[in-house]
């Protein structure tokens, strides 16, 4: 039997088609797993984003419903953030609650200065610190808001996209409900 030409071969070669499947499936296998893994970790990230939002919200609108707070207050508050955030894993959150004042001395300009401070797993602010706030916040001395604030150090699923994770802060100012501040008592 005679050997092939190189062109019969050659159109042997381009007629078949065993074996295309398998080549387009591993060419476009590592584009579809990116995007799966891409899909959820921007919806992981996604659901503790909105967590995190609501452990701020939460924290700062408990803070605000009473004229004055003790540590078991602080205490329960900051158990409710842990609550609220579940089922994410609650050792990267951390959450802070500041009351922060307006004050003027000698009816001199007003300055707002932090009266107190408590926060779980991150420190608290310095009592006494003056701090800028979003315009018209507080307008009057004497006046006050509590900021609830949360953070939580994300994490993608396996770490395989953000293996040094991403940083997810909130925070709400609010206003207290039954007095001009909220006092913080300790024993």
């Amino acid at each position: 039997m005679p050997e092939p030409s190189p062109a019969r071969m050659l159109q042997r070669l381009l007629r078949d088609r065993r074996g295309v499947s398998a080549v387009e499936f591993a060419l476009i296998a590592p584009l579809l797993i990116l995007i799966f893994v891409g899909a959820v970790t921007v919806g992981s990230f996604a659901n503790v984003a909105r967590h995190v939002n609501t452990v701020a919200f939460t924290i700062g609108n408990l803070a605000t419903q009473t004229q004055t707070l003790h540590d078991a207050d602080i205490t329960d508050i900051f158990a409710v953030g842990k609550v609220v955030i579940a089922p994410v894993d609650v050792t990267r959150l951390t959450m802070r609650l500041t009351s922060i004042q307006a004050v003027s001395v000698n009816n001199g300009p007003i300055t707002d200065v932090i009266q107190w401070s408590d926060a779980s797993n991150i420190a608290a602010k310095t009592v006494g610190t003056a701090v800028t706030l979003p315009a018209g916040l507080l307008t009057t001395a004497g006046d006050s808001v509590v900021l609830g604030e949360a953070t939580y150090a994300f994490v993608s699923p396996g770490a395989l996209m953000f293996p040094d994770g991403l940083t997810i802060s909130k925070q709400f100012y609010f206003h207290p409900r039954n007095s001009q501040t909220v006092a913080r008592v300790s024993p």
